[in-house]
């Protein structure tokens, strides 16, 4: 804190009207680092009001989300209110509440053909839980950052790895009558994303171990 006319202004800018004895008690010492006030403990959060990201225009902040990250709620192009992480948002991640995908998906589809294909519904529904906020399982995807390959954007050229590295789906239903092996990510090493070298076809019971040791893995991370 700098003492100025009876006042200690704090890390933050902001100044608070104590006396030079009242800084001095506070831990306050003549040319050493400022120090913040007690009871403002940590410099303002960031205000985003009004900016712009991609087709998302911040409207206030409403908190924080479950992983404890800033929550903006933002108004899009088409009119669309939706709550994005500050993150997401900054980085590029998330550009609209959802009608991109919309559009780019209906660009992929005229240009593919590949609606009806059991590859083409799993790959749709990588793209949709990592980039459509409005999609079910987003919070758990997109939401935590994991990403689809750039490469893999377009369909041909995941379709094309997936033939000749891990194969055709096995064959095999749940008991639900749904496909018993889907697209999971594995080994997790070096990446969290989808992406070369980082999938396979597992079952439920494979994907729950791998979830299980991933979060094992995330939780020994925090401790050491």
């Amino acid at each position: 804190m700098n003492n100025n006319n009876g006042k200690c202004e704090c890390g933050c800018g902001m100044a608070a009207p104590l006396s030079p004895n009242s800084c001095a008690s506070r831990g306050y010492v003549k040319g050493q680092p400022k120090r913040y006030i007690q009871g403002h403990n940590k410099p303002r959060e960031q205000d985003y009001t009004g900016q712009t990201f991609g087709e998302l225009t911040v409207v206030e902040r409403i908190g924080k989300s479950k992983g404890g990250e800033g929550l903006l709620l933002c108004k899009c192009s088409c009119g669309e209110q939706t709550p994005v992480q500050v993150g997401n948002l900054t980085s590029g991640h998330t550009k609209s509440c959802g009608h991109l995908w919309d559009k780019w998906v209906a660009e992929k589809v005229f240009k593919h053909g590949h609606t009806n294909t059991p590859l083409y519904e799993t790959w749709a529904g990588i793209k949709q839980r990592c980039y459509n906020p409005k999609a079910s399982g987003y919070a758990w995807y997109g939401g935590q950052g994991i990403e689809l390959d750039p490469m893999w954007h377009d369909f041909q050229a995941f379709e094309a790895y997936v033939l000749a590295t891990i194969g055709p789906r096995p064959e095999g239903q749940t008991a639900s009558g749904y496909a018993e092996y889907t697209i999971d990510r594995w080994p997790c090493e070096g990446t969290k994303n989808y992406a070369p070298g980082n999938i396979r076809w597992a079952n439920k019971r494979q994907q729950t171990s791998n979830q299980e040791r991933f979060s094992t893995d995330s939780e020994l991370s925090k401790a050491a």
